[in-house]
């Protein structure tokens, strides 16, 4: 299981490297994800830290991340402008000092939500069948259809109960 990533950014038309994009899994649960970003001074405002967020968070998607989250200082208005931009969503109710780093201000917590839960556990199903153990597969989708449906999701309740069966029916119950 991918827990950590780093990953370089750069100008593919020059190749320079102008920053960096960085992840790290919440050590308690594994579903959530903290990214952090730095842009070179002379390539900030071009749009780059925006392009690197959207592209990396949509790539830190397959590994069944459920939410995505940065922290922000309070008075970084730069980095807000990306995460909005990337489409986070400010949480208002995290607020909190880093011990480390004590010479930043309050530091707030950018949100996004990368799958439901129906997703993730949607998933696990179809992993746990492709390795064919049906028993657990048959679990997992069960769980998917005990979690709320989002619009627009494509883990419809028929699709659930369709690969609960075919589980199911592998493994002759």
């Amino acid at each position: 299981n991918q827990t950590d990533w780093m990953v370089k950014i750069e100008i593919k038309d020059i190749g320079d490297v102008i920053g960096v994009i960085s992840a790290s899994n919440n050590e308690l649960d594994k579903k959530i994800t903290e990214v952090g970003f730095s842009i070179g001074t002379k390539y900030q405002g071009n749009g780059y830290a925006t392009e690197a967020l959207v592209s990396f968070t949509e790539y830190i998607k397959q590994y069944n991340i459920v939410k995505a989250f940065l922290d922000i200082s309070d008075n970084n208005e730069a980095s807000k402008k990306v995460a909005q931009n990337a489409g986070y969503k400010y949480n208002k109710d995290t607020a909190h000092f880093d011990p480390k780093h004590m010479e930043l201000s309050v530091l707030f917590h950018w949100e996004l939500m990368l799958h439901s839960n129906r997703d993730v556990f949607f998933s696990m199903g179809c992993q746990a069948y492709k390795a064919k153990n049906y028993q657990v597969a048959e679990k997992y989708f069960l769980q998917a259809l005990e979690q709320e449906y989002n619009q627009g999701s494509p883990n419809t309740d028929a699709l659930c109960y369709s690969n609960m069966g075919m589980a199911c029916s592998s493994y002759g119950n």
